[in-house]
């Protein structure tokens, strides 16, 4: 019998997180788009593959496929833009990644890890961006509100640095 699109996902979500198995996962998640190209569960598929992307360190793949996705109106919106965010820093896109990281911050509680990323993400994004005095009052921010941070001691030598 032909499994249903959410009895697909399921498979690829338990090949992906419990098997650690992101190609495998690719291979399900390929069958489900084929199957059912229009299923209401597409948003999720996507994401699904993202992670599987990522998992197996295909960064230009995952970036094709969030730059194609809406991103606000979906579940876990803050922790999408931060990864597109990152993504597109990698490839230099500085001013999508600063937009970004700016809707991970409109989505993220302050003291999450999702909220620390963006900030620092949007601060490094700025300052590649030509965006100096926006970069300074992120890292200030930054410093303000996770002193003890992963990016603490770069965002200190940073400010430092700056005349």
């Amino acid at each position: 019998p032909t499994p249903t699109a959410q009895d697909l996902l399921g498979q690829a979500l338990r090949s992906l997180r419990r098997g650690h198995d992101p190609a495998g996962a690719l291979e399900i998640l390929a069958r489900h788009a084929g199957l059912f190209p229009d299923s209401a569960l597409a948003g999720e598929r996507i994401q699904l593959e993202v992670e599987a992307l990522l998992a197996l360190g295909r960064h230009a793949e995952a970036l094709t496929r969030l730059d194609g996705m809406a991103l606000d109106a979906i579940p876990r919106a803050a922790e999408r833009h931060v990864v597109r965010g990152e993504l597109r820093a990698r490839v230099r896109r500085w001013n999508e990644a600063a937009a970004d990281f700016e809707q991970a911050l409109a989505h993220a509680q302050a003291g999450s890890p999702w909220h620390e990323r963006a900030l620092w993400g949007r601060a490094l994004a700025r300052s590649h961006g030509g965006d100096g005095v926006g970069s300074t009052a992120d890292m200030r921010l930054y410093l303000q509100i996770y002193p003890q941070g992963r990016f603490a001691h770069e965002a200190t030598r940073s400010l430092a640095e700056k005349p």
